[in-house]
């Protein structure tokens, strides 16, 4: 860890010469360990004494785990869709059916907070416009649209 850590450090540094950042702030939580953080001089104490990474960076992992369950088929937003129940109709992990990849994108959409988000990484992002074929682009489209209207 101690290799990766300075790795980490020579590439923030790195981002704070090229893009004249003004601070930056790391914390690495590996599965078994000890946890590794840093931070820029400057902000060095709001880092430990008010976020205090090392007693809230654990604890935010086991609450996100316990608040976020994995998705499945028997969800109720999965059975009001019509999507079918069972084994996955894969082939291969990357060719999904259509409908369990609207099945998949819906229930990510559903669990965001933030549809506008969502709207505004879809326009702004270049390598999302050049990998989704028009059919996607409106399944995609059109799961918003449900979602943001379920929402209001």
């Amino acid at each position: 860890m101690p290799k990766a850590q300075d790795g980490i450090l020579k590439y923030m540094w790195k981002l704070m010469e090229v893009y004249q950042a003004r601070g930056f702030v790391y914390g690495i939580i590996p599965k078994m360990g000890k946890y590794v953080s840093g931070a820029l001089d400057n902000i060095r104490a709001w880092w430990k004494e008010k976020v205090k990474f090392d007693k809230n960076g654990p604890a935010t992992i086991a609450k996100y785990k316990a608040e976020c369950l994995a998705m499945s088929e028997n969800e109720e937003w999965w059975v009001k869709l019509g999507l079918q129940q069972g084994q996955s109709p894969h082939k291969k992990p990357h060719d999904p059916k259509k409908m369990w990849k609207v099945g998949v994108l819906t229930s990510v959409i559903s669990t965001s907070p933030d549809i506008a988000k969502i709207w505004r990484h879809k326009r702004q992002s270049k390598c999302l416009q050049d990998k989704i074929t028009a059919n996607e682009s409106a399944i995609w489209l059109g799961v918003l649209s449900r979602e943001e209207a379920l929402i209001r």
